[in-house]
């Protein structure tokens, strides 16, 4: 599962799922992932959260976060039309809640971005699902998903760890 992943954060653009369940550790492998791709490629990297988990530029990895604040207007769908006006080379959208916060996000991976993306679903194939729910054109989907990433808590002795399974798209 690392090595897919790792081979999907290569990737120039398109878009990354991080699928699971509350508490499955989507942020966790969110986080990973941008530590991975600010020390790996050089860029603009920026993360748009609900709320900010941990404070990364704190932890010497140089990205950019954002926490939305819908009270004073700063919206998941506000934050993204933003980045879309800016010269990122790295979105993460910690969760995908609306159907304006998919289309934007997909759009963003469609026009040369690489975005990393968490939502709640309960495999992969519900994950592809659920973008299709919220009314992503179905046809840029396909173009431009390149991975699914979904993971789950399992008891593992006397605690618990994370198990993933990756979908690598062509």
């Amino acid at each position: 599962s690392l090595a897919s992943l790792k081979a999907l954060l290569q990737r120039q653009s398109g878009l990354v799922l991080v699928a699971g369940s509350t508490g499955a550790g989507k942020t966790t492998t969110l986080y990973a992932a941008l530590a991975h791709l600010a020390a790996s490629r050089a860029g603009a990297h920026l993360s748009l959260e609900d709320p900010v988990e941990q404070r990364l530029r704190v932890a010497g990895i140089p990205v950019s976060q954002v926490e939305l604040c819908p009270e004073r207007g700063v919206t998941g769908e506000a934050a993204l039309v933003a980045a879309l006006r800016q010269d990122i080379d790295v979105l993460a959208v910690g969760e995908v809640r609306t159907s304006a916060e998919a289309a934007l996000a997909l759009k963003a991976a469609h026009t040369g971005r690489l975005v990393l993306a968490g939502l709640h679903a309960s495999s992969t194939h519900e994950a592809v699902q659920r973008l299709l729910d919220l009314g992503v054109d179905a046809t840029v989907l396909e173009k431009t998903l390149v991975g699914v990433l979904h993971q789950r808590l399992v008891r593992h002795g006397s605690g618990r760890v994370a198990r993933a399974t990756v979908e690598v798209r062509p």
